[in-house]
């Protein structure tokens, strides 16, 4: 009887049950803690990575957009005339063009192409973030009264999901007319050649802007 008695009065059941909790509380906290770190750790990564792709893509819309702000295209036509200085049919005799700086953007404006799709090796050494390649896709708009076409584009760098928007403006000049008088037969000083020339020339208007986000 007293032994029982000392058993329904002992604390070392309770003592055993208040360990076990404690431990179960310690093991929910460690649990919790070592969650959050994994997510910590995982976040950091993804931001890494995203900054690494707005690097990529940033570097190779900034080189596009200095290539484009300096090039320039220049298309010289001489188209021959009759004795009334008409334009003779397919009397377009040459045509030379000369470009400077990216080459075939200016081109294909020029040939009245709206779309135009570029696919850029960029150079080695340029910046360490600059990836290999890179893709823009121009959008021209119709030219206002003074040939300026507004045009909008996005570049995409290799390898990278990001984009990077760009926004400007090309100037088309056409300048005058005139008329050359030539003598192909120098035994005949009256025969007589005419010809109209008109030289093209197509730049970057101002500079090109760019944007993480679409323009509107």
């Amino acid at each position: 009887m007293k032994r029982t008695r000392q058993k329904l009065h002992s604390r070392r059941g309770a003592s055993i049950l208040l360990a076990l909790l404690l431990f179960l509380v310690a093991s929910m906290v460690v649990s919790v803690i070592l969650s959050a770190s994994l997510t910590a750790v995982s976040r950091v990564n993804d931001d890494r990575e995203r900054e690494q792709e707005y690097l990529a893509v940033s570097s190779a819309a900034k080189f596009f957009a200095k290539a484009l702000e300096s090039a320039s295209y220049r298309v010289t036509t001489t188209t021959q005339l009759d004795e009334d200085k008409n334009p003779v049919p397919e009397g377009v005799v040459r045509e030379a063009s000369s470009l400077r700086g990216l080459d075939g953007v200016l081109a294909a404006a020029d040939s009245g192409e709206k779309t135009i799709r570029v696919t850029l090796r960029l150079p080695d050494g340029v910046d360490t973030a600059l990836p290999k390649t890179a893709s823009v896709t121009l959008t021209l708009g119709d030219p206002d009264g003074n040939g300026i076409y507004e045009f909008t584009g996005a570049v995409a760098a290799e390898n990278a999901s990001q984009k990077m928007f760009l926004k400007g403006q090309l100037q088309k000049n056409e300048g005058a007319a005139h008329t050359m008088t030539e003598h192909p037969d120098p035994s005949d000083p009256d025969a007589e050649s005419f010809y109209e020339e008109q030289i093209t020339t197509w730049s970057c208007s101002g500079k090109v802007s760019m944007s993480t986000g679409e323009f509107k």
